[in-house]
């Protein structure tokens, strides 16, 4: 036998014949179950919640929706609401044809009546157009009323959020729980005890280096009791997990849905940028937001970010996409950054926010506007932007891209035109050096890796820098081998350690295809070798970008690899 008939059969609640006292008011309605999953003729319901500290007596109260109205009737357990006792009231066919939606989910505790007439009104609560109910005690006095509203996915109900407030719409919401609560807490209804960090703010929004930073938490209690915590204030200024604390004492009582506002103050780093921490210390019911982070920067540090790679002309079923990358020495943060096409220059509603991004110097990020992003080969831990606004377009006939500071002044731009595009879809182009115009044609090249293209990685035709001790470079970067005795040959030098024995330079066109190899000659602290522009097989080059791929030995089977970019040009 199911639980509800247990209730029903067995009488969950004894009330002695002495009528007890009653309170004249108390009752709200809490839930409205008007377009169930279930039989619509059977499973509907209203809730009800005695929100006093006394017993109210239901005999002869009625319940209208505004078509008819029904007394309550009692299914077993008499017609006294205890305090604090939900009330939930099922449509008479519920019993009588054997529906069994809720009967696992009404509480014990609960008090269960039905109705005197055959259904809620004259034909049930329309889950077609929105419907007032109302409460009426025996002395026909309006005690609760709420007005419903239809488009609930089928199954969930209408909920009250705080039992003991309005019943108007700023406390009433769409349940977030198939088949509803009946009798029992809302979905949406607030834990008993419940402290949170709701904000972090720096003042002013973008502190100057060195300068003093002030620092609001504001605390609030969303539970539906007063509480009290301990709160810390700690900062990172040297983004090691290293927090050190400027504030730490009690909240007092805060009561519910009050807020309180700490500040304090810390001195901005050099670096211009801060990790604040905020952290209660109390025990209540949700501890998952008793924690926060926030970055706190100063404006010069997003101007580290720069456009590496653009992918405007993807395959089919794949997406449009910019790699940003941290190009300077110290972490950035991208807090107050946007981006934007030729239409955010002028309307900055076309800009795009970019996410409180913390990248360290080197790491890249994405942005697309389409989450078939995903299929590309993207390491794990490269940041990911996919937008639905509709504002990211790249036209493959060229377009303007810009990156926008905090303050809205443009930080990068790149104009980049239709000559500079593959002609074969899925290839990208990529920015050859970081150090260089954006806007300059010959700083971008057609990506040449396998793939066709290198997102959240290192660019296929990006210039190296070697590390300490370690110096590769080829001059002059434009060469022309036209035999008139000036720039006809490129040098290629590697400043090394005594430690390499063998070094070479591999030459490889637009394509990718290795066109000629020649070995670096040892002339003490450096390795050279010159090129005169030739193929293998001596023939002359044409006229393009070239990539050299430098390979040096250390004698140990440890080998170095770094890659450079030479233009080839004749000049008439």
């Amino acid at each position: 036998m199911s639980t509800l008939r247990m209730l029903i059969v067995n009488f969950a609640f004894i009330f002695l014949t002495a009528a007890p006292p009653v309170a004249l008011c108390g009752l709200t309605i809490s839930e409205v179950m008007f377009d169930p999953q279930g039989d619509e003729s059977t499973d509907e319901f209203i809730e009800l919640y005695n929100d006093s500290a006394l017993p109210v007596d239901l005999r002869g109260w009625t319940i209208s929706d505004g078509s008819g109205t029904d007394t309550l009737a009692d299914v077993g357990h008499g017609l006294f609401a205890g305090p604090r006792q939900f009330v939930l009231v099922i449509d008479p066919d519920y019993i009588t044809e054997g529906s069994l939606t809720y009967d696992d989910l009404i509480d014990e505790s609960a008090l269960v009546v039905s109705l005197s007439g055959s259904t809620f009104g004259n034909r049930g609560l329309s889950n077609s157009s929105s419907e007032t109910l109302s409460l009426y005690t025996n002395l026909g006095v309006l005690e609760s009323s709420y007005a419903y509203t239809i488009g609930n996915v089928p199954g969930h109900s209408d909920e009250k959020i705080r039992l003991s407030g309005p019943n108007d719409s700023t406390n009433w919401g769409d349940g977030v729980s198939l088949h509803g609560t009946p009798s029992r807490r809302n979905s949406l209804t607030p834990v008993d005890f419940d402290l949170q960090v709701g904000s972090i703010e720096s003042i002013p929004d973008f502190p100057e280096p060195q300068s003093i930073c002030s620092v609001n938490v504001e605390i609030l209690n969303s539970g539906l009791y007063p509480l009290s915590g301990v709160l810390s204030i700690q900062v990172d200024t040297v983004l090691e997990g290293s927090f050190f604390t400027i504030h730490d004492s009690e909240t007092g009582t805060i009561q519910q849905a009050e807020t309180l506002l700490v500040q304090s103050r810390f001195i901005m780093p050099l670096s211009g940028l801060a990790i604040v921490m905020a952290a209660l210390d109390q025990e209540d019911d949700n501890e998952a937001n008793n924690f926060l982070l926030s970055t706190v920067s100063s404006e010069f540090v997003a101007n580290g970010l720069l456009f590496s790679e653009l992918q405007v002309s993807p395959l089919p079923g794949r997406a449009e996409w910019i790699e940003l990358v941290a190009a300077g020495p110290i972490a950035i943060s991208t807090r107050g950054m946007s981006i934007g096409d030729g239409a955010a220059f002028a309307d900055v509603d076309e800009r795009i926010a970019l996410p409180e991004w913390i990248l360290e110097s080197g790491s890249f990020a994405i942005v697309s506007n389409d989450s078939s992003i995903f299929l590309e080969n993207i390491p794990v831990d490269v940041s990911v932007l996919v937008t639905s606004d509709g504002n990211l377009t790249l036209n493959n006939t060229g377009d303007s891209l810009a990156l926008f500071s905090p303050s809205g002044s443009v930080s990068e731009r790149v104009d980049y035109r239709q000559s500079w595009l593959s002609s074969t879809s899925g290839v990208s182009i990529e920015r050859i050096s970081t150090a260089v115009d954006a806007n300059l044609a010959s700083n971008w090249s057609n990506c040449v890796d396998a793939a066709g293209s290198t997102p959240g990685r290192e660019n296929s035709q990006s210039l190296q820098v070697g590390e300490s001790g370690t110096t590769f470079s080829i001059a002059p970067i434009i060469f022309t081998p036209n035999g008139d005795g000036i720039d006809d040959v490129v040098l290629f030098r590697y400043e090394t350690d005594p430690f390499t024995s063998e070094c070479e330079a591999r030459i490889f066109d637009a394509r990718g295809r290795e066109i000629n190899r020649v070995k670096l000659q040892n002339n003490g602290s450096e390795l050279t070798a010159i090129w005169d522009g030739r193929r293998e097989n001596g023939e002359t080059a044409n006229t393009g970008r070239y990539i050299v791929l430098l390979e040096a030995s250390d004698g140990k089977g440890g080998t170095r690899r770094e890659r450079l970019t030479g233009i080839l040009a004749r000049p008439r």
